[in-house]
């Protein structure tokens, strides 16, 4: 099944923990979806990333991305970041983009 394309960031922030990130954006499917990027380990800690997933929020409907779909996924934001992105606005989507294509992956070996 395709995944739906993105074609505009609606937000970018941290979550809770200050170190996940939740980015939603809005893809050529009219639906808009939440991206999840978890953080591991221990503040004061390197920062890893555990697996990202993605939350279409019309159905609620989550779909876990393995890493070289979540990289597909931060080449398709790239060209995005010239919007206009509400909460962390455009730093924290690069930052976010960023963590997603380039992040180290909790439980991988370097």
């Amino acid at each position: 099944m395709r995944r739906a394309t993105p074609v505009k960031i609606l937000m970018a922030d941290f979550m809770g923990d200050d170190r996940s990130f939740l980015l939603v954006y809005l893809a050529d499917d009219g639906h808009s979806y939440e991206l999840y990027l978890p953080a591991a380990g221990q503040p004061l800690e390197p920062i890893e990333y555990m697996s990202p997933s993605m939350r279409q929020q019309q159905s609620g409907n989550r779909t876990p991305l393995s890493w070289p779909e979540a990289e597909d996924l931060a080449r398709e934001l790239r060209p995005l970041l010239t919007e206009p992105i509400a909460k962390g606005g455009r730093v924290r989507a690069s930052e976010c983009i960023e963590a997603l294509a380039n992040g180290k992956r909790y439980g991988l070996n370097a």
